[in-house]
């Protein structure tokens, strides 16, 4: 059996160009996979009053989201 931190991605941020997934959908997971599949970090906004946001340009349905590093599992690494 697997243990399931061999599952976690990386433990660093995000940057432009990584492949990420959504975390923590619970029953929406399936239905989102399906339609939305991985998504390419597209760009990272910050801002001095709020948390850093990351737009997410979904590759299956070619739409944008933007998400919150919790929010992001990442798959691929850009480096």
């Amino acid at each position: 059996m697997v243990h399931s931190k061999a599952f976690r991605g990386a433990l660093r941020s995000p940057k432009l160009g990584d492949l990420v997934k959504l975390t923590g959908l619970g029953s929406l997971g399936k239905p989102f996979k399906s339609h939305h599949g991985v998504g390419v970090v597209h760009e990272i906004i910050k801002s001095l009053n709020a948390r850093v946001q990351y737009q997410i340009k979904w590759l299956k349905s070619d739409e944008l989201m933007t998400l919150h590093k919790e929010d992001l599992l990442i798959i691929s690494n850009v480096d």
